[in-house]
């Protein structure tokens, strides 16, 4: 389905593995981490187009990792999942960086969706970066 790798960083396996299960249906092979330190290790030896992140990990958040993130390939979209839904978290999330919060426990229309439009902004990211 894509061509734009995706990682799941989730500290809790029940929450990875439903995530996991929702990317399978829709004919992905997510990669997923545990920490922070499994996803700085996971970035640095794979290419990773999006990344699905809980706003806290067992080693640090969504902030370190959106850091991460940029810094081992800028033009990632980072999707922050969160079971609380707040506009202020949902603003700051987006001011740092996230390309979409979305709620957890996810629904799986909505984590198509943003599949879809993160794929379309790694293409046009892309085809800029070979034009430029």
């Amino acid at each position: 389905m894509t061509d734009c790798p995706v990682l799941i960083a989730s500290s809790d396996l029940e929450n990875r593995q439903a995530l996991r299960d929702i990317f399978v249906e829709l004919g992905l092979d997510p990669l997923c981490s545990a920490s922070m330190q499994e996803t700085q290790e996971t970035l640095a030896n794979t290419p990773v187009s999006i990344i699905f992140c809980e706003r806290s990990l067992s080693d640090g958040s969504f902030r370190e990792l959106l850091a991460l993130a940029r810094k081992s390939n800028p033009q990632v979209c980072v999707v922050v999942t969160s079971r609380i839904e707040n506009r202020d978290d949902y603003l700051e999330a987006i001011r740092l960086g996230a390309f979409e919060v979305i709620p957890f426990p996810c629904h799986p229309t909505d984590v198509d969706w943003v599949i879809i439009r993160a794929m379309r902004h790694c293409r046009q990211k892309r085809t800029l970066a070979m034009t430029a």
